[in-house]
């Protein structure tokens, strides 16, 4: 499979996943009390948390060991990598527990459903393993498979949960049920694919020493997002919090359309790296990027223009606090189109990514603070933004030492942004003139979404082509 089916397959699961995941949120909204449906949301604020830190980088390098380890080795990596998630699961879990009288938006969550909210938490970070592993093992055909398939079951079981019982205790039964199918298929796939090993000592060392230290930097980086919610939940009612949440579910748009274009290209971008060729390393990581800000910009600037109408017509109206919250995400995710973690993994910069996280850590929730007090709900997501931004300059500058050129070399920095300000005047431009002409402002914003869907495709089939044969 070429590289560009493999993107335009992976492409395609992630938006039906990203569509399921949609969908669920706009049923539970409509079919659970607000205060059901903030638990629920605590309920994924914490199994996020948990996942955010958990894995310590064991999973992402797997894209840079797989590809050029022996086949007797690669059932070691994955094992080591098993065993990592559970342990640091049940030790933060733990954690979690004993500290539960002090956890922001708790509301005696862990009292009435205490072991069935640790028992999904512990199994969906062990589960993690599997959305990653098939693509890093250069399975994508089973990748898509298995993602479009948990999708509908999860998103399925979770609507006629809350449609038929409407309560959190049958919403963490159907979980509970669903992480255990998810971790009887990742046993199935590894004993099938890796049954020899060839344990040796020194592959464990290696890789926790590549992992921790990455890991420890991307671990700062989703703290800076969960501590925004935590201090939503903390310092806002559960309704605002609820809001503040919905506003974050749009974020899989932005990790799906990366992680379609990245996980593809990671393994080759692992094969220049290990013939020395880090030109050809950048290059790829360059067109990818391009692939993905064609497509992501037209429809971010939808986003960011129609938000208040995206809210409340998804959503419905009780929740349009979300609106102005993800117009500043907006402003975050037009940044990250622009990937450089997989050159962080291909480089071994985890070291410098962790030294420069933690003081970018404690910046984001000053300032989200800060923003809370005057400006409200939407202050809360500024952090995340300013620090971000922080965090890309100086990656691009570390990476333009290591690589030997300039920072402007680094990514297609002017490309990406003139795209990115060129769609929000148009789409801006567009509503001004449709409301003018009275048009429907929902049937308005369906039509401005086909069209920058439409231009993003052909800009991304454009970009596609630049891959070249060379990364099949």
């Amino acid at each position: 499979m070429s590289v560009g089916r493999k993107m335009a397959g992976v492409g395609a699961t992630q938006i039906v996943e990203f569509g399921l995941q949609l969908l669920t949120p706009v049923v539970l909204v409509r079919v659970l009390e607000a205060d059901v449906f903030a638990a629920y949301r605590w309920v994924w604020l914490l199994a996020g948390t948990v996942a955010a830190i958990a894995p310590l980088g064991m999973i992402v390098s797997l894209f840079y060991y797989l590809p050029k380890a022996e086949s007797k080795a690669k059932l070691q990596y994955i094992t080591q990598t098993l065993v990592h998630l559970l342990m640091m699961a049940l030790l933060m879990v733990g954690a979690a527990w004993l500290l539960r009288q002090h956890l922001p938006g708790e509301t005696g969550l862990f009292a009435a459903h205490g072991p069935w909210l640790v028992s999904f938490t512990v199994a969906w970070v062990v589960g993690m393993l599997l959305d990653q592993l098939p693509t890093a093992d250069e399975r994508v055909r089973w990748q898509m498979a298995l993602s479009i398939g948990l999708a509908v079951v999860r998103s399925a079981a979770l609507v006629f949960a809350a449609w038929h019982w409407q309560t959190l205790e049958a919403i963490l039964y159907v979980l509970c049920a669903f992480v255990l199918l998810k971790l009887a298929l990742m046993a199935f796939y590894v004993a099938r694919y890796h049954r020899h090993h060839d344990w040796q000592k020194a592959r464990l060392t290696e890789h926790l020493g590549h992992a921790w230290p990455l890991g420890f930097g991307t671990v700062l980086f989703g703290l800076r997002r969960q501590s925004e919610q935590w201090l939503v939940a903390a310092l806002f009612s559960p309704l605002q919090f609820a809001a503040f949440s919905i506003a974050a579910t749009l974020a899989p748009v932005m990790v799906m359309a990366r992680k379609s274009v990245g996980l593809v290209l990671m393994p080759s971008m692992s094969r220049s790296q290990g013939r020395g060729d880090l030109q050809a390393m950048l290059k790829t990581n360059q067109q990818g990027n391009l692939v993905v800000s064609a497509f992501m910009g037209p429809m971010l600037a939808v986003v960011a223009v129609y938000a208040d109408v995206l809210v409340g017509w998804v959503y419905t109206t009780q929740y349009l606090d979300a609106a102005n919250v993800l117009r500043v995400f907006v402003v975050l995710w037009l940044l990250q189109m622009i990937d450089m973690n997989a050159l962080v993994v291909m480089l071994k910069e985890g070291a410098y990514l962790s030294k420069v996280n933690f003081p970018l850590l404690a910046l984001s929730v000053t300032v989200s603070y800060l923003g809370a007090k005057f400006f409200g709900l939407p202050g809360a997501a500024l952090g995340s933004v300013l620090a971000t931004y922080v965090e890309r300059i100086l990656l691009a500058k570390q990476i333009a030492k290591r690589v030997g050129i300039s920072i402007y070399a680094v990514q297609p920095w002017l490309k990406t942004g003139s795209l990115a300000l060129l769609s929000l005047a148009l789409v801006a431009a567009s509503r001004y003139a449709l409301d003018r002409f009275g048009v429907n402002v929902v049937y308005a914003m369906v039509l401005v979404a086909a069209l920058a869907s439409g231009v993003g495709f052909i800009l991304a089939k454009r970009y596609m082509k630049g891959l070249g044969h060379e990364f099949n």
